[in-house]
């Protein structure tokens, strides 16, 4: 209790309840503040039931990860038996002349693009196009001026050795074909000149194509004549990508 001073006594006996309130019982067992709680249930969480479930029904169980997305991940279904991948080369361009210096099997779709560049490539197997791509001329070499230094400027030079990657999809190639893909580099009379006469999903050579249109045939550059991996890999290398071909 308080003193005169409005200060509490040390002395005084705890006040545990108001005397004039009513008395504070102990719930039952089995109840809630609210009711009792249904028999066999357990505790309950105050939130509604979930869609489709009654008040007071079971809680659904909980699904898996795989439930709940479809299973795991399954392989892509191939009726066709048509490989999904692209086989990716990398070639050497020296003064024109062209030479495989990689290869690898990469997996995944292949993503084609439209024709438009200065500079493109073909695969052809017996005379079909299999692939193509086009791109900035990789022959043109431009160098811009560091930023402590811009009296520099920009300078733009030429070079004879550059490479490009060329991408083949792996349902179009076989092992026994490699030796014989043709390979070309070509400059187009205009950027968008390929774009324009020929579908990337044609298997037209492009020069036919171009020619067939009326344009002006492009500019081959280079040729490369079979693939042959063991030119540029191991032969365990060599062997691993043969096996991913058909």
């Amino acid at each position: 209790m308080a003193n005169s001073a409005g200060r509490m006594d040390p002395n005084a006996e705890p006040v545990t309840e108001d005397p004039l309130a009513p008395a504070m019982t102990a719930p039952k067992p089995g109840e809630v503040m609210d009711g009792p709680l249904p028999e066999g249930h357990g505790a309950r969480m105050s939130e509604p039931a979930p869609q489709g479930v009654e008040e007071g029904g079971e809680y659904p169980a909980m699904e898996t990860a795989d439930e709940q997305f479809g299973g795991p991940p399954q392989e892509a279904s191939n009726p066709e038996g048509q490989q999904d991948g692209y086989l990716r080369l990398v070639i050497d361009v020296d003064d024109g002349v062209l030479r495989l210096t990689d290869a690898a099997v990469v997996d995944g779709p292949l993503v084609q693009t439209e024709l438009t560049g200065q500079m493109a490539y073909e695969a052809l197997v017996h005379g079909r196009r299999v692939a193509a791509d086009a791109f900035d001329d990789l022959s043109q070499q431009h160098g811009f001026a560091p930023p402590d230094d811009p009296s520099i400027g920009h300078s733009a030079g030429e070079t004879a050795r550059y490479q490009f990657v060329a991408r083949v999809p792996l349902a179009e190639v076989t092992a026994d074909e490699l030796s014989q893909m043709e390979i070309n580099l070509m400059r187009p009379a205009r950027t968008t000149q390929l774009a324009e006469t020929t579908s990337a999903r044609s298997g037209l050579p492009l020069a036919e194509a171009v020619v067939h249109s009326g344009e002006e045939q492009p500019e081959v550059v280079g040729r490369l004549l079979g693939v042959e991996l063991t030119e540029s890999l191991t032969p365990s290398r060599a062997e691993a990508v043969r096996r991913r071909l058909r």
